[in-house]
């Protein structure tokens, strides 16, 4: 009994809270453990069993197979890292989490590192671009088998313009720097800069054309709600007068003596009641 409990008390562990900034990195940072990358299919598969079974409480058929509390936080994790949520089936190695960081640094050093020529930006833009669909892709949501066109025309169009603003902002930086009339250190430093500025352009492309939607959907209703606002208020406020008549016999003493005008005592007063 006290094992069943220390497996269900290392479910509760793996999972990290979801609700909470540190906890959604803490559950990215487990699966981008390099060690899973080294995990084969058959271990992948097995962690996605005792990772079913962990989820349905049975607790007595994972301890019939020796697992241990911290075996079952290691085979969640790998499961987590190796396998699609949405689809249930193993992600490629190259494109899961755990392979990020190392498929990045050649990627990284051909676009920092490489010489400055047409071909090598052309090259090496693609190259980044495609990696990072074919990453996004692979890691997205496809649960939802309606919409699975959509999100395929809206991957590839989100990828063709990053491909298109990396590569040419790239080739046309490269071209400028070039012929730039600058000290060599200079032209270095901004050489250096071409890659970050063209892959940042390309990822706000790709950001914008593959949430224009949803973008358009924010600009609709902003819209309305501005208007709403414009109609709304006038009709709300204008229900009671913004100024409004009092006899000076209801003020305070002090103002009924000085309420004269041209040696006349003064009736009423007019005053503006705001909003």
């Amino acid at each position: 009994m006290e094992t069943e409990l220390a497996l269900e008390k290392a479910l509760q562990e793996a999972a990290r809270p979801e609700n909470t900034y540190w906890g959604r990195v803490r559950s990215f940072r487990d699966c981008m453990n390099p060690r899973f990358m080294f995990a084969s299919k058959a271990e992948i598969e097995k962690a996605k069993e005792v990772k079913t079974l962990a989820d349905s409480g049975k607790w007595r058929e994972l301890l019939q197979q020796n697992i241990s509390p911290k075996e079952l936080k290691y085979q969640i994790a790998l499961t987590n890292a190796s396998v699609s949520s949405s689809t249930g089936d193993i992600i490629p190695l190259p494109l899961r989490l755990s392979a990020f960081a190392p498929v990045n640094l050649p990627i990284c050093a051909g676009l920092i590192f490489s010489a400055p020529t047409v071909g090598n930006s052309i090259l090496w833009q693609w190259v980044n671009q495609t990696y990072n669909a074919a990453f996004n892709y692979a890691n997205g949501n496809k649960s939802g088998e309606a919409n699975k066109q959509q999100q395929q025309q809206n991957l590839l169009r989100g990828y063709s313009a990053a491909a298109v603003v990396s590569v040419g902002l790239a080739v046309g930086l490269n071209s400028w720097v070039r012929r730039l009339r600058a000290p060599q250190l200079v032209q270095q430093l901004l050489q250096g800069a071409v890659p970050f500025a063209s892959v940042a352009a390309a990822n706000a492309a790709n950001l914008l054309l593959m949430r224009w939607q949803e973008c358009s959907q924010v600009s609709t209703q902003l819209s309305v709600v501005y208007g709403c606002l414009n109609l709304g208020l006038p009709l709300a406020v204008g229900i009671f007068p913004s100024s409004c008549t009092i006899s000076i016999s209801e003020l305070e003493k002090e103002i009924q003596e000085k309420a004269e005008e041209d040696g006349k005592p003064i009736l009423k007063a007019v005053f503006n009641r705001g909003v």
